[in-house]
């Protein structure tokens, strides 16, 4: 399975984590919403002390929380995910709604036809990678959504688990200011359908030659729209951005 045979447009335009300049980022909200002004969206995947599946950029509660008013848990400040049970966290004000689990959206997605690549954030070293992955595949696999989702992470070993259950889940390689020998056949052993990178690391020729061997180049995060007109040109499949194109 090819998840960007999905679809017609030459260009895509990817809502990271929900067009997060409009909406609450990585809420079902934001997800739902800017799924119907864009090609696919992205979302985010922490992990909790029970190995609840939420969607969540950051590694800690700090940033998106009210968690600094509960006082039984200032001395665990910055608050990391990892520390909490679903259960203990679910109720956070999260800038005006809830935290979201994977399960919550998935069982969206489905019914709403929503695409979506899935970043895998980096686990902590307590947790389990491999139960981690089996629980996320699980998921994809009971909402039957596995045509929907593209999978990606900065860490290649969570690529390599998922590839190790089959082939037909889409694999997208994340980098970030890395030139890689051999990058081709890097991409080949790791079954990437798209290599994912910041503009900095655009190369017109590599975009062509990774093209021709059924690679396709997406851009993050590009909030301006000449820019993103630049990288089209250029010959790059789809961009990442935080509002909608126009």
């Amino acid at each position: 399975m090819n998840f960007l045979e999905n679809f017609k447009n030459k260009n895509l335009i990817i809502a990271h984590r929900g067009f997060r300049d409009f909406y609450v980022e990585n809420s079902l909200d934001a997800l739902i919403n800017s799924s119907k002004n864009s090609d696919f969206i992205e979302l985010d995947i922490q992990f909790t002390k029970d190995y609840t599946a939420i969607i969540h950029h950051d590694e800690t509660l700090e940033r998106m929380s009210n968690i600094h008013m509960y006082q039984n848990y200032k001395d665990l400040k910055p608050w990391y995910i990892k520390d909490f049970n679903y259960k203990e966290i679910e109720n956070l004000d999260i800038k005006g709604t809830n935290i979201s689990t994977l399960e919550e959206f998935l069982e969206i997605a489905k019914k709403k036809d929503i695409y979506f690549n899935l970043e895998i954030k980096q686990m902590s070293k307590d947790t389990n990678k491999i139960e981690a992955i089996d629980i996320i595949i699980n998921l994809i696999e009971k909402y039957d959504c596995s045509k929907y989702v593209l999978f990606s992470s900065f860490n290649h070993e969570y690529l390599k688990l998922i590839n190790k259950y089959n082939k037909k889940y889409s694999i997208a390689v994340l980098d970030e200011n890395i030139k890689r020998e051999k990058l081709l056949s890097y991409l080949k052993d790791l079954n990437a359908q798209t290599y994912n990178i910041n503009k900095e690391l655009v190369d017109e020729t590599l975009i062509r030659k990774l093209k021709k061997e059924g690679i396709e180049t997406l851009v993050y995060t590009i909030n301006d729209k000449k820019i993103i007109d630049k990288l089209f040109k250029k010959g790059v499949k789809g961009v990442f951005t935080d509002y909608p194109y126009e």
